[in-house]
């Protein structure tokens, strides 16, 4: 029976840009063996690009945007949720001394306020009243110098003031704001229903609390050493790459 690794991206599968090459080996193994590897990751699909085009890696599917923009292997789109305007600007002035960034449509990403930080995309600078008449997806705001417990803070106020529109993901360094009912895992399971897939043979691997959702939708939960000792509550197996997964749990039993 099929097995379905979904995997996040940076700080799992990629490290300082680049995925290692034990760990882009046992994908391919895992595909040769018939099984099913998905990205599932705060990115836009345009973030995500190079692992197409550089590592050649075939991904069956894309939970992107924390779960707002969904896509198949052939980039059809199987979700797709808009954050409304009015909740975008009032966040935006609620917390405009920080770094705030609008993605639109899943593939072109605004600078509404602060410095760039992101490498991996394109980047253009937009006030917020030009927000206006684009649909966004997804709002994150970039904290490089509080605490973490200062940053979960300003995401737990979030969900508390916004709970009937959006929610608010920690990721490191960042706040992810996406529509009301999108996440990881979420993402995922509408992925696996999709394809009749049985949520015992489902396999999730992340560093982050955006990917907790991941974490609670099956046993198969997956994470490494280095993370935060609150996260490691949320999994079930701590492995040192995404290769040890394939290869010891999934390709292994």
């Amino acid at each position: 029976m099929k097995k379905l690794l979904a995997s996040d991206l940076d700080g799992t599968l990629i490290h300082n840009g680049e995925i290692k090459q034990c760990d882009k080996e046992s994908i391919l193994k895992l595909k040769k063996s018939n099984n099913i590897f998905g990205v599932s990751t705060g990115r836009p699909y345009k973030g995500i690009t190079s692992l197409i085009n550089e590592h050649g890696i075939d991904i069956d599917f894309y939970v992107l945007l924390n779960g707002a923009y969904i896509l198949d292997k052939d980039l059809n789109v199987l979700k797709r949720e808009l954050i409304p305007y009015h909740i975008i600007k009032t966040i935006f002035e609620k917390y405009d001394n920080y770094t705030l960034f609008g993605v639109e449509e899943g593939m072109q990403t605004s600078l509404l306020y602060g410095e760039t930080v992101f490498c991996w995309d394109d980047i253009y600078r937009r006030t917020i009243d030009e927000l206006e008449d684009k649909e966004c997806l997804l709002l994150s705001i970039h904290f490089a110098n509080n605490k973490i417990e200062e940053i979960d803070e300003i995401c737990n106020e979030i969900n508390r003031e916004f709970s009937q529109d959006v929610v608010a993901y920690r990721n490191a360094q960042f706040v992810d704001v996406v529509p009301k009912g999108c996440s990881k895992g979420n993402g995922v399971k509408q992925v696996c229903e999709m394809m009749n897939i049985s949520m015992d043979n489902v396999y999730t691997i992340g560093d982050s609390f955006n990917d907790v959702s991941m974490f609670n939708i099956t046993k198969n939960s997956f994470s490494f050493p280095n993370v935060e000792e609150k996260l490691k509550e949320h999994v079930n197996f701590i492995v040192d790459s995404v290769s040890e997964c394939i290869e010891k749990h999934i390709l292994g039993e």
